[in-house]
């Protein structure tokens, strides 16, 4: 192999999905156990086992393994390494036929957008030009993406024998076409393209509509992510738990002249504000505390 440089595809805002068909995934997965032999690798060195020095394109490589299911992050921050999957070990190791068979069609259908179109289009998907305006006008694409994700469909999809297996249109395995929801608490990792945005997975403070968009807002950050391009680390603990309430930003635009706000998100997920006139103060905090334990007692007493 001597991929040194990442081909043109996936340089835009298309929804995210993997850079690679399922049949070469599954030869990077042969060629990643092969170099490391069985070792967790730490993701700037994953080239190393496909002999690609181009990191952007290591790093997309390595994130179409991961929308496939065939290779898991394991341990946070500089400390983060990947390995080879449960689902990936399960190719690996099978000496049926029938069950690597099994292996191959459930991975085809682990990334979001090829479940999604593999419901909607089956066995006998429509033509070229159909696809392309459903992928371009109702679900994102730009024209490149779309055209380069339809060709890694296709050969995904021929690859698996889904196209004229005696499958049911929905994903195996109890896979969805839509990714388990993300909530407050939650802790999230933020990756475009396979480049991942955090330096470590944080918790999720807000999650919020703008534009016909969902949004994920997340500690140590006061810029929002697509929620369509978190990735679920570990869910949010137990709501039965105590723990301090996220706040979000003030947001100037929202108080009148004079007045500051703060934002509030309970555990439930709803908004709480704090509006006031002048600047925030040791005072004025304190005053605030002496009042809600005062309703709290009350409260406790009715």
């Amino acid at each position: 192999m001597t991929d040194d440089t990442a081909p043109t595809g996936q340089k835009d805002r298309s929804p995210s999905y993997p850079n690679i068909p399922l049949q070469t995934a599954l030869d990077r997965l042969v060629a990643f156990e092969a170099h490391f032999k069985r070792s967790p690798a730490r993701p700037e060195k994953v080239g190393e086992a496909w002999d690609i020095k181009a990191k952007a394109y290591a790093d997309r490589t390595l994130a179409a393994l991961r929308y496939f299911g065939l290779i898991d992050y394991t341990g946070t921050g500089k400390g983060r390494s990947a390995t080879v999957s449960a689902e990936g070990r399960k190719y690996l190791r099978a000496q049926q036929e029938s069950t690597k068979q099994e292996a191959i069609r459930a991975a085809a259908l682990r990334p979001k957008q090829i479940a999604k179109f593999w419901s909607a289009w089956g066995a006998d998907r429509p033509a070229d030009d159909a696809c392309l305006d459903e992928l371009i006008i109702s679900n994102g694409f730009s024209e490149g993406g779309a055209r380069e994700f339809l060709k890694i469909y296709d050969s995904t999809i021929r690859f698996a024998g889904l196209a004229t297996a005696d499958t049911h249109k929905d994903p195996p395995n109890g896979a969805s076409d839509d990714p388990q929801p993300i909530g407050v608490g939650d802790l999230v990792q933020i990756e475009v393209d396979g480049v991942l945005q955090l330096e470590e997975p944080q918790k999720v403070r807000s999650v919020k509509e703008h534009d016909g968009v969902d949004w994920v807002f997340v500690e140590k950050s006061e810029t929002g992510f697509e929620l369509s391009n978190a990735v679920l680390i570990a869910p949010a603990e137990s709501k039965t738990q105590n723990r301090t309430p996220p706040i979000l930003p003030i947001e100037r635009e929202h108080a009148p002249a004079g007045w500051g706000e703060e934002t509030l998100i309970d555990d439930s997920g709803d908004e709480i504000k704090i509006l006031y006139r002048g600047k925030a103060s040791l005072d004025r905090y304190e005053f605030i505390r002496d009042y809600l334990d005062f309703k709290i007692n009350r409260l406790k007493k009715d």
